[in-house]
């Protein structure tokens, strides 16, 4: 059982994963456009086409991902019965909110936010 519950804490961690790489791929992209050397033509031109379209081909693979992967969760999330349980996974996993955050939003303490976040992933099929 608690093992079942870390592997459904990874997938929805997954999405918080998603939004790294692609800040990650999206710096590098941008970085690649700014550059001077390329601007004052001191690139190949083919080189810089080939590294940014491999940039565009990864964001836009990661972005698919991503897509299919918010979609499996909102559906099993939304499958859940209690309000209170389905509002701690979608503001911790899909927010971003750290569980200070979530007591706040939920005006709940800390110990009753894990409780549902518990009972929350026995629930949650994935």
């Amino acid at each position: 059982m608690e093992q079942d519950m870390e592997r459904k804490k990874d997938i929805l961690k997954g999405c918080s994963r998603y939004d790294q790489d692609m800040k990650v791929l999206g710096k590098q992209l941008e970085k690649l456009e700014q550059d001077k050397d390329f601007q004052d033509g001191k690139y190949n031109s083919a080189d810089y086409l080939r590294t940014y379209q491999k940039l565009r081909s990864e964001i836009e693979k990661i972005r698919e991902q991503k897509i299919h992967q918010y979609s499996v969760i909102f559906q099993s999330i939304n499958r859940l019965i209690d309000e209170n349980e389905k509002q701690v996974l979608y503001l911790h996993y899909i927010e971003g909110m750290t569980w200070e955050q979530v007591c706040t939003e939920m005006n709940y303490c800390w110990c009753q936010v894990h409780r549902f976040h518990r009972k929350a992933l026995g629930n949650l099929y994935i």
